[in-house]
């Protein structure tokens, strides 16, 4: 959990020129998907480096939607 919260600060970063979100007094941003009940959080590994998530929510029975998904740019 801790590196899909490392990876999702970089991406509220970038998309904060669109949603006008600022850094908190701590330095960071707040997450718009929480992971948790019908939201499922994902990691993308390049060898063995962190490179992207995704959250994807469960709306309907087999029915998905993808809320969040960043790839590291590099």
């Amino acid at each position: 959990m801790q590196t899909y919260l490392n990876l999702s600060q970089p991406y509220e970063a970038e998309f904060s020129v669109y949603t006008k979100k600022v850094p908190d007094e701590n330095g960071l941003f707040v997450m718009d998907t929480l992971i948790g009940g019908n939201v499922k959080g994902f990691l993308l590994y390049i060898d063995t480096v962190p490179a992207g998530l995704a959250a994807i929510a469960e709306t309907s029975t087999q029915h998905f939607e993808v809320c969040d998904f960043y790839v590291v740019p590099i």
